[in-house]
């Protein structure tokens, strides 16, 4: 067994007179510790004697207990059983979950196509779930076919020629073909949303019926585990009891000292107070706190927007999307389609998502400018990107409207006197010679152009307006960058024509009060704000001040846009 060191001191004036009492503490307390020991072993002999028998009467009660549970309900293994049932109750809960989401996208689709009107061919056919269909997409093709045709024949001759007769009677039949396909496909959406409700309810039964069993199993469990507890631990005390008392029999004889001294008190050379050692243990201690409180304080001071929450509770905005801070180092433009940066390009997906989403209501809504409180937020990487995503699915065009500072040319390789916006606007140049088509992507960019001198005048004009209104007619969205609005007005211009607008903030870095005031700037020129995109945010930093993971690592964010 294990010692124990006691140090006895006191303090006194006479340093010969604190030496004689402290040996003197000592020496009391072995004498009356060696006297009690023995009293102490005395009775503990006797009572551990009395303490065995009810132990054994104990023990042998509650494994007759248990042995009779176990023959009464026929256990072999338990243990199996419990594992066996668990997994059937996950495997079950995990089919009726994909049978529910397979439900819920079915149900999704054909609640849209009754709002829309299942006769309503015109309004269905603007259903990316219906015409992506491939019956339906080919009809649609051959209908295309069928109008370039009558159009070209109707340039040609009256209504009364055999040609366009014909043409017409082939039209008509390529419009019945496509509705036909429609009604076809519309009917097949039917009968899978009956199919998904009827597994799901299939999948619900057996749920229920597997937790019965489980509850059955589990309380037939928890009643065994119960009873081989009380079982284990009645064996457990017996035989620390038995232990015990053998020893107390072999030892009460034997009257050992209970403590020794290893060394007996000397007067002191040197006085024990002040203690110098302590005071400066404690300004070590002190200063510590007092600089943890100051890093406390300027976390506290620190008024840049760093999560979501910030977004929502200081700048009472929508959070369209979150672009996480890349840990490989600065992006580069193309980073949507680089397979090493798929958080990234996850990112922007879902930044698509949430734009299309609250631009649904409103098919008109095609222009989207793109603006952000400072340069160096990272916004004109977010409209290439942008663009990018919605050039997968849309026609799209990218105009960089930034003529105090404009970056895409070198993002896309073009050459910086590349007649763009600019010429445009003024008139010196026509509008196929301002566009240029990415390959990679599919997207048309229109570049800044030659730098004006008058940039706010230029955008201001009409006939920036009309050029707006005229590539609307051309392209299903069209993404503008432009320049930042506390530098310049020119953004705020900009908002005047735009269908809405989106504010990039750089996390951890943008002051409340300078994105507070470029969204004040927007709102009182009745710009039509579609919400705020939070970029570069370091995920792992807010996941361990904030104690929690959710919204960043379900997406596993590590990729940092310029």
């Amino acid at each position: 067994m294990g010692t124990q060191l006691v140090h006895i001191s006191y303090e006194a004036t006479d340093r010969k007179l604190a030496a004689e009492i402290a040996n003197a503490v000592g020496e009391a307390y072995i004498e009356t510790q060696l006297e009690a020991k023995m009293g102490v072993t005395r009775e503990a002999t006797t009572w551990m004697s009395d303490k065995m028998a009810d132990l054994t009467t104990q023990l042998e009660r509650s494994e007759a207990a248990f042995e009779n549970f176990r023959q009464e309900n026929n256990i072999v293994d338990i243990e199996s059983a419990v594992t066996r049932i668990d997994n059937e109750l996950e495997s079950t809960q995990q089919t009726l979950a994909i049978a529910q989401s397979d439900k819920s996208k079915v149900d999704s689709i054909l609640n849209m196509i009754n709002k829309l009107g299942k006769s309503d061919f015109e309004s269905l056919k603007s259903l990316p779930e219906i015409m992506s269909h491939s019956s339906v997409s080919a009809g649609r093709a051959q209908l295309e076919l069928a109008e370039l045709k009558y159009a070209e024949l109707a340039k040609r001759y009256g209504p009364k020629h055999p040609k366009l007769i014909a043409a017409s009677e082939e039209l008509n039949m390529r419009k019945e073909q496509v509705n036909s396909q429609i009604r076809s496909l519309i009917s097949g959406i039917e009968k899978e949303s009956y199919a998904a409700n009827e597994r799901v309810k299939q999948y619900q039964q057996e749920l229920v019926n597997i937790r019965k069993k489980y509850n059955e199993i589990t309380k037939l469990d928890s009643h065994y585990t119960a009873l081989k507890v009380e079982v284990d631990t009645n064996r457990n005390l017996y035989n620390t009891f038995l232990e015990r008392s053998r020893e107390t029999e072999a030892t009460s004889g034997y009257k050992t000292t209970p403590a020794r001294f290893t060394g007996f008190a000397s007067p002191s050379i040197y006085p024990v107070k002040p203690n110098r050692k302590l005071i400066v243990a404690a300004s070590f201690i002190l200063s510590v706190m007092f600089f943890t409180g100051l890093i406390i304080l300027f976390e506290l001071l620190d008024d840049t927007i760093k999560s979501h929450t910030d977004i929502e509770n200081k700048l009472s905005m929508r959070m369209l999307g979150l672009i996480p801070l890349s840990k490989g180092g600065s992006l580069d433009a193309r980073a949507f389609f680089n397979k090493d940066k798929n958080q990234f390009s996850e990112a922007i997906r879902t930044l698509r998502t949430g734009i299309v989403l609250s631009l649904m209501d409103n098919t008109n809504q095609k222009v989207i400018e793109i603006t952000s409180s400072v340069p160096g937020e990272g916004k004109t990487t977010t409209s290439i990107n942008l663009a990018f995503s919605l050039g997968q699915i849309e026609k799209v065009l990218l105009i960089d409207a930034d003529m105090r500072k404009p970056s895409i040319c070198k993002h896309f390789d073009m050459p910086s006197y590349h007649p763009g916006l600019s010429n445009l606007i003024s008139g010196t140049d026509k509008i196929e010679n301002c566009l240029y088509h990415d390959e990679q992507s599919g997207i048309t960019v229109m570049p800044c152009g030659q730098l004006p001198p008058n940039p706010l005048e230029l955008l201001s004009s009409r006939r920036f307006t009309k050029i707006i209104e005229l590539l609307k007619g051309q392209y299903d969205r069209i993404i503008i960058d432009t320049a930042p609005v506390e530098a310049v007005s020119d953004s705020l211009m900009i908002s005047k024509t735009a269908d809405s607008v989106i504010y990039v903030v750089k996390s951890d870095d943008t002051h409340i009060s300078v994105v507070k005031s470029g969204l004040g700037r927007l709102l009182q020129d009745e710009a039509k704000l579609a919400g705020v995109v939070l970029n570069q945010v370091d995920t792992d930093k807010i996941a361990k001040v904030q104690g929690y993971n959710g919204y960043y690592d379900y997406y596993s964010y590590s990729d940092k846009p310029s």
